[in-house]
């Protein structure tokens, strides 16, 4: 699947690139760069939302986060995040909005 990157994602993988180098061809004199990114996972979340007011506060927390693909389910109490970030920051972060938390898995 070809995903088209923003700037800010960009920005971000440049500044890894030129933080650390990583090697795996072997040869020492090599000036290539090979950074592996894990794939982004579908996590879901049960975020004890009641009103627009915290699904709003949720969304301004994922947008802060840097995080550009989520759903949610306002009726259901469900928050689906579409990120490589680990769970625990993505837990972390949505506690920040006042609501009890739960991971339920990846979809």
């Amino acid at each position: 699947m070809l995903q088209l990157l923003n700037e800010a994602t960009l920005h971000r993988i440049n500044s890894i690139i030129s933080a650390c180098c990583v090697r795996v061809c072997g040869n020492t004199d090599c000036n290539c760069v090979f950074l592996f990114l894990s794939p982004s996972q579908r996590h879901e979340f049960e975020v004890a939302m009641t009103c627009e007011g915290c699904s709003g506060a949720v969304s301004r927390i994922l947008n802060k986060l840097g995080v550009e693909t989520f759903e949610i389910d306002l009726p259901k109490k469900l928050v689906w995040i579409e990120s490589d970030k680990d769970v625990q920051v993505l837990t972390e972060a949505l506690k920040k909005s006042g609501k009890e938390v739960k991971y339920v898995g990846t979809k």
